[in-house]
């Protein structure tokens, strides 16, 4: 592509790496002898795909940028090779919903429903504006059917602290479900970043705790994707996560608690206030929603203290079904999804138990 700001960072790559905050989530992107800025992608397995949707955003959180964010642009696709005569125009379009939130993560993601084709290669080229510095350009995605997750039926929690040795460390566990409630799944490192977000301290240099590493990202359970956190840097963060550009920063789905956590400032130290939310003060498991469901429903369960807590589901012989928790949990309140597919129309029953406490839920599924 046409060259960048920098040879070592605010690459074309960061537009395409998931990321879709700060200066690490941004590309500065200049024009060439052609007069403008443009890049060539491929996918990542190098191979043939089907296109049928574009996607842009630009608001990267950075102060004074609104100028510089690409605002018309060309799509030329390929499936042979990356020279000029080799590209056909799959998209001239403008983005009209630029805006500037600094230090905030921000949605502003525009969508381009385009003609199914195929293609090998994809070109952007920038065509307004042409900055004499450069453009700014968030982030940018094609895709063809894909499913995004629902922000308010979507959450995340650090269900696990531990201690460390020489770092610290958190297990994260992210869980996405789309806006009927069903599990959202097949998603990887190239389309969820997670973010540790400095509390109090908002600027556009660093909002960042650029030291914390997130690893080892791994679907469990349908729609139920855990990571691990690792830092050497004590403080108090935000974590946030960003599943194709949709922000997942609540601890219970629909609910209003951020997840905060607390690294003290000795190295070895257990972590603390994770998450930050009214403790309730005994077990329970609540009614599911909605009841009857098809085929997906929604349950909340109260964890008083920290323990092991299982979530089963049975059918009305007694055999179970589905394993929705099985694990240690911090205390707590928490919400699962089930999703019945493939399953009969009938009565199934939902088992809580956590230490010494048993409860159970009737709940009908209903095709």
């Amino acid at each position: 592509g046409s060259p960048t700001a920098r040879p070592d960072k605010y690459l074309w790559d960061d537009a395409v790496d998931g990321d879709t905050y700060a200066k690490t989530g941004t590309a500065f992107v200049m024009a060439d002898e052609t007069g403008k800025p443009w890049a060539i992608f491929e996918f990542i397995d190098q191979g043939v795909r089907n296109i049928n949707k574009i996607r842009m955003m630009n608001d990267t959180g950075i102060r004074k940028s609104i100028g510089r964010m690409v605002r018309e642009f060309t799509v030329l696709v390929s499936t042979t090779g990356t020279a000029p005569e080799d590209f056909t125009t799959l998209l001239q379009a403008e983005k009209t919903n630029n805006v500037e939130t600094p230090d905030i993560m921000y949605d502003d993601w525009m969508d381009w429903e385009v003609p199914a084709t195929t293609a090998k290669y994809i070109k952007l080229v920038i065509d307004a504006p042409i900055d004499p510095f450069y453009d700014h350009l968030g982030e940018f995605e094609v895709w063809f059917e894909t499913v995004l997750c629902d922000a308010a039926q979507s959450f995340i929690n650090a269900l696990l602290a531990q201690d460390g040795t020489e770092t610290y460390e958190a297990a994260i566990t992210l869980t996405l479900a789309d806006e009927n409630g069903a599990p959202v799944v097949g998603k990887t490192f190239h389309d969820i970043t997670f973010h540790s977000i400095r509390l109090g301290k908002y600027n556009s240099e660093e909002p960042l705790y650029l030291e914390d590493l997130y690893t080892n990202l791994t679907e469990t359970t349908p729609g139920v994707y855990t990571v691990t956190l690792t830092s050497t840097t004590p403080g108090e963060r935000k974590i946030v996560a960003s599943v194709n550009g949709v922000v997942v920063e609540k601890t219970a789905a629909g609910g209003n608690d951020d997840l905060i956590v607390t690294f003290d400032g000795a190295l070895g130290k257990r972590i603390a206030d994770a998450p930050v939310q009214s403790i309730p003060n005994q077990f329970g498991l609540l009614p599911n929603f909605p009841n009857p469901f098809n085929p997906v429903t929604t349950l909340p369960y109260n964890v008083a203290r920290d323990t092991h807590v299982s979530l089963k589901i049975y059918d009305v012989a007694g055999h179970e079904v589905a394993t929705l928790v099985d694990g240690y949990h911090n205390a707590g309140t928490f919400t699962r999804t089930w999703n019945a597919v493939g399953l009969p129309s009938g009565v199934y029953f939902c088992r809580m138990t956590a230490g010494e406490f048993q409860d159970v839920r009737r709940m009908i599924l209903l095709k």
